[in-house]
């Protein structure tokens, strides 16, 4: 779901710009909010980045957090689905011929709730959304939004 040049591009922006990766701490609080409200217990960051999600939550309870990015070492391997998955600015990064795919492995990883959010225009994104989740709660900010869907299997 990613080539090697992408991989490795990502990989040296990591690396190098210690900002790069961080977009997440945004939307901390909505996430944070989602997870307490819904008793959420795991949780995965898909294209985690320096799990700076993880670090920054607020939470009432304890969650398990899992990382995955496919740019990072330790935390590169497929991930296991768990009972919500937060993406948070990763699919604008995603090579045009990989979207689909992305998108359906996130549907694959996700048990109950996706918490996503993607720098780009709402209508090109959210068809693909909706053809996999079950859309619950939808905000739009200028050139990006975020969106709060349930699983089919939910």
């Amino acid at each position: 779901m990613i080539s090697p040049e992408r991989k490795s591009e990502l990989f040296k922006r990591h690396v190098s710009d210690p900002e790069y990766g961080g977009e997440c701490i945004k939307y901390v609080s909505k996430i944070s909010s989602v997870i307490n409200g819904l008793e959420i217990d795991e949780v995965l960051d898909y294209g985690s980045g320096k799990g700076e999600l993880a670090k920054n939550l607020e939470l009432d309870h304890p969650v398990k957090v899992y990382l995955y990015d496919p740019a990072i070492p330790k935390i590169d391997e497929t991930p296991e689905p768990r009972q919500m998955v937060v993406c948070v600015n990763v699919m604008e990064y995603v090579e045009k011929e990989m979207v689909d795919l992305v998108l359906d492995d996130i549907k694959r990883c996700t048990k109950d709730v996706l918490f996503i959010a993607i720098d780009g225009k709402a209508k090109d994104w959210l068809p693909k959304i909706i053809d996999r989740f079950d859309l619950m709660s939808f905000v739009a900010t200028g050139e990006s939004f975020f969106a709060i869907a349930y699983s089919d299997a939910h």
